[in-house]
C-alpha cells in the first residue's frame, strides 16, 4: 500500500453587528477617548463537530468567541481611567468542509476576528454604550494520511502500463468531439464574447 499525505482547509467569513452596554466602575463620567478590541486570531470555545451524515464530508462546527476590549475615558480630573470588558459571546454554528473528521481528532480550526464601530461610543445613565461590526473569519484546516491500494500506485506495480493506457484512453474519448458530445450551448459562440 501506498502512503498519501493531503491537506485541506476550508473557510467560512459571517459578520456580526453587537449592541454593548457595559458598565462603568463608580461614578466615572467624562468620554470615551479611545476604544481598542483585540483583533486577531482568537481561542474558540466550547468546540463541537459534528459529522453530517446527510451530507459526505461536512460537519456542523459549533463554537463560542468572546472577544475583549479596553476603553480609555477622560475626565475632568484628569485621571484618565481604563475599562476593560468583552462583547457579548458570539455562538458561531457553520457548515463546513471536513472530510474524514473524526470526534477524537478534530481538525486545526482558528477564528480570526476584526471589530469595526458603528456607532461611536457614549457615557450614558452610568453606562459605556457603543455598537460594534465583527467580522469573523474561520479556518479549519488538518492533514490526512491515505492508503492506496496498489493498483492505483505506480509504485511497484506490475501492469503500469495497462492502467496508463486506460487513463489516455480516457482522455482521448472525452475530448474526441465525435465520442463524447457536448450540448450546441456548451461553448459560447464567438459573437457572445465581449
Amino acid at each position: 500500500m501506498s502512503q498519501i499525505i493531503f491537506t485541506y482547509e476550508s473557510i467560512f467569513a459571517d459578520t456580526f453587528v453587537q449592541l454593548v452596554s457595559h458598565p462603568l466602575p463608580g461614578n466615572a463620567a467624562g468620554s470615551v477617548t479611545e476604544l481598542d478590541f483585540q483583533d486577531g486570531v482568537r481561542e474558540v470555545e466550547n468546540l463541537s463537530v459534528r459529522p453530517m451524515e446527510a451530507v459526505a464530508n461536512f460537519s456542523v462546527v459549533e463554537f463560542k468567541l468572546s472577544i475583549p476590549f479596553e476603553a480609555r475615558l477622560s475626565t475632568s480630573n484628569k485621571d484618565n481611567p481604563r475599562i476593560e470588558g468583552a462583547l457579548p459571546d458570539i455562538h458561531v454554528k457553520v457548515l463546513i468542509y471536513t472530510p474524514l473528521v473524526r470526534q477524537e481528532a478534530l481538525p486545526d480550526l482558528k477564528a480570526e476576528t476584526r471589530c469595526q464601530m458603528l456607532v461611536e461610543p457614549s457615557l450614558t445613565g452610568g453606562m459605556l454604550q457603543f455598537a460594534v461590526n465583527v467580522n469573523i473569519v474561520v479556518r479549519c484546516s488538518d492533514k490526512h494520511q491515505l492508503s492506496i491500494p496498489s493498483m492505483l500506485s505506480s509504485r511497484g506495480q506490475k501492469n503500469e502500463d495497462s492502467l496508463q493506457t486506460s487513463w489516455v484512453k480516457a482522455c482521448e474519448k472525452f475530448v474526441d468531439p465525435q465520442r463524447t458530445s457536448f450540448p450546441d450551448d456548451f461553448f459560447p459562440h464567438p459573437g457572445e464574447i465581449e
